[in-house]
């Protein structure tokens, strides 16, 4: 499947959209170097009157020229990479205002005034696997797909790790915090970091939910599945890092194994610089990259 983006520009004049098939790997690059830049980027990309679905779309950016704002998202971007992202872009766009999009290509399509009708994959339970979605205390040093952690009756808070995706754990409605599986699990252990995570206070029948993948309707579908339990998602905003409240909610039961921010920011900025190579406005960008990161304290990486 291609990498597709999407590229949307609002303005007096009306609203743009322009697709890339193959831009969504370099995307968050493309658009990183200010407003004119992008804007300069967005418009030598083929113009489209057809969006594509959020299968297909696997990145996308808005630029609002009236209200200074761009609007961003890209699927194979983590969390750690995405908070180095945003600190480094927002001093290139100074006066700006600078945001992820947490849901993705529907975020996009609303601020552009688009139909998210046929866009927006809906949440079915039918593709979820649930006699398949297996919980074993966790173990150091692994990275899980999942991390679950259960609040038992006892007072422990227990962690548990998964080969199985969210969605398929917690198809099996409250039978996930009955299960003979879900007893004995590890404390204080020590995991790289997952893609999703489930909490479960058992006494007070209490979930929360966090997934690094968008499936919106889930939150209306949980209710459902789990009735009887509150039920709470944990994707507090574009900026936070959903699983830092999960480490909270588990009193520090588990502790993470982290890509550095500064390595994170510093394979960001050699992206950046080798992007300008072969720019016939690399030396310019190079000096705005320069400043950007004076302003933000980061001279030495």
């Amino acid at each position: 499947m291609d990498a597709l983006a999407h590229y949307l520009i609002l303005s007096p004049a009306g609203r743009e959209l322009y697709v890339n098939p193959a831009g969504a790997d370099s995307l968050a690059v493309d658009v990183c170097w200010g407003p004119v830049p992008a804007l300069e980027f967005i418009r030598s990309q083929d113009p489209t009157d057809h969006l594509s679905d959020d299968v297909w779309c696997q990145a996308g950016a808005l630029i609002d020229i009236d209200e200074q704002r761009l609007l961003l998202f890209s699927n194979n971007m983590t969390a750690v990479e995405r908070t180095a992202y945003l600190h480094l872009t927002r001093a290139l766009w100074l006066g700006w205002t600078v945001r992820w999009a947490p849901n993705r290509l529907g975020d996009l399509i609303d601020a552009a005034g688009f139909e998210q009708e046929g866009l927006i994959t809906a949440f079915t339970w039918e593709t979820a696997v649930a006699d398949e979605a297996r919980l074993t205390p966790a173990v150091d040093f692994i990275s899980p797909v999942t991390v679950a952690t259960l609040h038992q009756d006892s007072g422990r808070t227990e962690v548990f790790a998964s080969s199985a995706l969210l969605v398929d754990l917690l198809a099996r409605g409250p039978a996930l915090a009955e299960d003979p599986d879900a007893r004995g699990g590890s404390v204080e252990v020590t995991i790289g970091r997952p893609r999703a995570g489930v909490h479960l206070e058992v006494e007070t029948r209490a979930l929360w939910y966090w997934s690094d993948d968008v499936t919106l309707g889930l939150d209306d579908a949980l209710r459902e599945r789990w009735p009887g339990w509150m039920v709470r998602d944990l994707g507090l905003g574009s900026d936070d890092d959903s699983l830092a409240v999960h480490v909270e909610l588990a009193e520090d039961a588990f502790r993470l194994v982290e890509t550095d921010p500064d390595d994170a920011l510093r394979s960001l900025v050699d992206e950046l610089v080798q992007s300008t190579m072969a720019d016939e406005d690399g030396e310019k960008k190079r000096a705005a990259l320069a400043r950007a990161l004076t302003a933000i304290g980061k001279t030495e990486l």
